[in-house]
């Protein structure tokens, strides 16, 4: 039997722009730092988007001084208000939201199989042998 990893060529894009790297760094990458970066471009607040993922605010900055190293790029401005996107980070929302869905679908269970709730339609056949 042959399982065959099906991403469409959209995602695969994706995963290279959002990675504008050497293989070096994708090696390295953590799929905790892209939920960082997540929870931070959805919060625009360290200590909310650490409270998001269950971290300290010290844990949540330590994840942003990594990404910052990561991009070459400082992601992030402080403010009065919060942190805002530098373009670089507005720039890897979108891809980062495509791949981290297609991590969760890659890593989720499928459901059991319940005959009663099939929708599909069989035809079942008898050919007699003579």
């Amino acid at each position: 039997m042959v399982f065959r990893l099906s991403l469409s060529l959209s995602v695969i894009k994706s995963m290279v722009v959002m990675i504008d790297m050497n293989h070096e760094n994708i090696v390295g990458l953590e799929v905790s730092l892209l939920l960082a970066l997540d929870a931070l471009l959805r919060e625009r607040q360290v200590t909310r988007a650490a409270q998001r993922l269950g971290l300290t605010q010290s844990a949540m900055s330590h994840a942003l001084r990594r990404l910052r190293e990561l991009f070459g790029d400082p992601l992030f401005v402080r403010t009065p208000r919060g942190v805002l996107p530098t373009p670089r980070a507005a720039q890897l929302a979108e891809p980062l939201a495509r791949v981290l869905a297609e991590l969760e679908r890659l890593t989720a269970r499928p459901a059991a199989f319940d005959p009663a709730t099939l929708t599909r339609r069989l035809a079942l056949r008898s050919e007699e042998r003579r």
